[in-house]
C-alpha cells in the first residue's frame, strides 16, 4: 500500500505541474480512498448511545470491551460475549438494529462477578451454535470451561443455568487441572454436530463429539496460536495470529495430519485472533485488531498461500483513530447476517476497543457468488462504498483509551488480546 500511495503522490506532483489527463487526477483520488481502507459510516451501532461514543458501560444497553458475536441460525437473536462485564447479551432483532442504544433482552452471566458458580461468567470470548439453533455454547475462558445451553430462543430468565458442561467434571468446577482446561478461546461447530475447542495456553484443538465431554481428536498448533475458529462443512479454519490454518477434512480426521492449506496475507501483517466465514458467499472475513481494519477474501474454501484482500473497511493503520462513525479500533469479530425481513445483507464488527458492535449494509458488488478461483492469488480490487444516510458527526475530542491487552487485568495467565 505504502508504495503504491507513493507512486500515485508522484504521479499527482507532476499533474499538478504539467496539467496531465483527467485520468491521472482520478487515479490519484482514487488511490488517497483506496490505499488506506475504506471509511464507511454505519448504519447502526450496539452498545453505545451514539455514533461518536465509545465510554464502558454495565447496563442492558452499553458494552465493556465486547469480544465476540453470533447469530442465532433459526432465530432472529443476536448474541455478544460482553467480555469486561463478564457476561453474554442477547439482543432481539429490532433493538439489535437500532441507530444506536439498542437494549439486550436476556443476560447469560453475572455483571462484575467472576465467582465460579453455574450461572457466572469470567471473561466469556468464543460463541458458537449448533446448525439448527438448539444449542448455544460459551467459552468461559477464565473459568476454564465450556457451558452450553439447549433451545436458547425460549429462555426468557436472566442468569439461566446451563444445560451441561465441557472441559470440567461439573458447574461448579473451574480449575486448570489439565493443559485441555486451559483459557479455551474459539468455538466452532462441524457439519457432524462435533464441538472444536482452541485452548489458546495449551496451543491445541480439540475435538468434542456432540454430547460428549471427551475429546476424539488433537491438532497441534504453532507456538503463536490457535485463537479463532470457524467450520465450513467438513473444514475447519483456525487464526494463528497473523495466518489462517486451514483442515479442509476436520470433521472426519482420526489423527492430526496436518493443515491442508495454510493461508497468509499481503501488505501490513495482521493480528487475528477473531474472523467471519460467509458461507452463503464462500467469502471470508478477518478482523484485524493491529491495524484496525477489517478485509475481505473471496472465494474462501480455494485460498492458499500469500493473498491480497479484494477490499479493506476501516482506517488499516497502525495507531487506531478517535471514535467516529466510521472507526474502528482492534476489532474482534465479524459476522453476515442473510436473515433481515429488509432483505438487507448486513455486516457486523465487534468493534472491541470502542465498547460497541458497528454494522454496515453490504453492496451487492461483494455479496455476488463467487466465481471460480484463478490458479495465482487475485490483486486487491477497489469498490465504491455505498452513499451514507446522513453526515458523519464530529469525532470524539479525545482517541478512544486502548483495551488491556488481556481478558484480565490480573497477574495470572491471561488469553490473547482481544
Amino acid at each position: 500500500h505504502n508504495e503504491d500511495r507513493d507512486f500515485f503522490d508522484n504521479i499527482c506532483e507532476e499533474n499538478i505541474r504539467m496539467r496531465c489527463s483527467l485520468t491521472l487526477v482520478l487515479a490519484c483520488y482514487l488511490c488517497s480512498i483506496f490505499c488506506h481502507g475504506i471509511l464507511v459510516n454505519w448504519n447502526n451501532v450496539v452498545g453505545q448511545p451514539g455514533f461518536a461514543s465509545d465510554t464502558p458501560g454495565s447496563t442492558l444497553s452499553r458494552l465493556n470491551l465486547p469480544n465476540r458475536l453470533v447469530k442465532d441460525p433459526v432465530n432472529p437473536h443476536y448474541y455478544v460475549s460482553d467480555t469486561f462485564n463478564h457476561r453474554v447479551l442477547r439482543f432481539n432483532q429490532t433493538q439489535f438494529y437500532l441507530p444506536f442504544g439498542g437494549a439486550a433482552e436476556l443476560i447469560i452471566g453475572t455483571v462484575n462477578s467472576m465467582a465460579c458458580t453455574p450461572t457466572t461468567l469470567a471473561y466469556p470470548r468464543a460463541l458458537a451454535f449448533t446448525p439448527s439453533g438448539n444449542r448455544l455454547f460459551i467459552a468461559d475462558t477464565n473459568h476454564h470451561r465450556v457451558l452450553y445451553y439447549d433451545n436458547p430462543a425460549t429462555i426468557v430468565t436472566n442468569d439461566p443455568i446451563p444445560s451441561g458442561v465441557i472441559l470440567q467434571s461439573n458447574t461448579i468446577s473451574c480449575g486448570t487441572g489439565t493443559a485441555v482446561t486451559t483459557f479455551p478461546g474459539g468455538l466452532a461447530v462441524d457439519i457432524n454436530l462435533s464441538l472444536f475447542v482452541s485452548g489458546s495456553a495449551a496451543k491445541i484443538v480439540f475435538r468434542f463429539p456432540y454430547n460428549s465431554s471427551i475429546n476424539n481428536l488433537q491438532l497441534v498448533m504453532s507456538p503463536t496460536g490457535p485463537y479463532g475458529l470457524q467450520c465450513s462443512g467438513t473444514k475447519l479454519y483456525v487464526s494463528d495470529t497473523s495466518k489462517l490454518l486451514v483442515y479442509d477434512n476436520a470433521a472426519n480426521m482420526v489423527s492430526d495430519t496436518g493443515t491442508t492449506r495454510v493461508i497468509q496475507f499481503s501488505g501490513t501483517p495482521p493480528t487475528i485472533y477473531g474472523f467471519g466465514l460467509d458461507q452463503v458467499t464462500d467469502t471470508l472475513y478477518i478482523a484485524d485488531d493491529s491495524n484496525c481494519a477489517v478485509r475481505v477474501y473471496r472465494n474462501a474454501s480455494f485460498l492458499s498461500g500469500m493473498r491480497s484482500a479484494d477490499i479493506t473497511y476501516g482506517p488499516d493503520v497502525a495507531t487506531c483513530p478517535p471514535v467516529s462513525r466510521t472507526s474502528l479500533t482492534n476489532p474482534g469479530m465479524v459476522i453476515i447476517d442473510h436473515g433481515r425481513p429488509s432483505g438487507n445483507v448486513t455486516m457486523c464488527i465487534t468493534d472491541t476497543g470502542s465498547h460497541r458492535v458497528a454494522c454496515y449494509e453490504l453492496y451487492q458488488e461483494l455479496l455476488s457468488p463467487s466465481s471460480s478461483p484463478s490458479s495465482s492469488p487475485s490483486p486487491s480490487q477497489s469498490v465504491s462504498p455505498s452513499p451514507s444516510p446522513s453526515p458523519s458527526p464530529s469525532p470524539s475530542p479525545s482517541p478512544s483509551p486502548s483495551p488491556s491487552p488481556s481478558p484480565s487485568p490480573s497477574p495470572s495467565p491471561s488469553p490473547s488480546p482481544s
